[in-house]
């Protein structure tokens, strides 16, 4: 199952482990997850972000740290791509699990 743990006041959002809806390679869920998450990675090299990734866990955890003029546009950034995974979590409840905490 993925995890995904978006905390919207403090610009992180963590993704972990793989969905195992279908086997490797095959695995639509694992593929719109990955696709949401490297969008972040993409988008969050523009901005001071903390990125650590591992293909072998399933983890991407991206914290950003904007500067007073970037927190609209990042804050937007990661909530459509917290909104896109909170779909996918909705949809696919038995392989993504999505959490917001304060």
């Amino acid at each position: 199952m993925t995890k995904v743990l978006y905390e919207p006041g403090k610009w992180h959002l963590r993704i972990e482990g793989h969905a195992g809806s279908a086997p490797k390679g095959e695995d639509l869920v694992c593929a719109g997850v990955s696709a949401l998450g490297f969008a972040l990675l993409l988008a969050a090299g523009d901005y001071d972000a903390d990125v650590v990734t591992d293909a072998e866990t399933g983890v991407m955890d991206v914290r950003c740290r904007p500067g007073p003029i970037e927190c609209p546009m990042v804050e937007t950034m990661l909530d459509t791509i917290a909104g896109g995974l909170e779909l996918l979590a909705g949809q696919y409840p038995e392989f993504v699990s999505y959490e917001e905490v304060p």
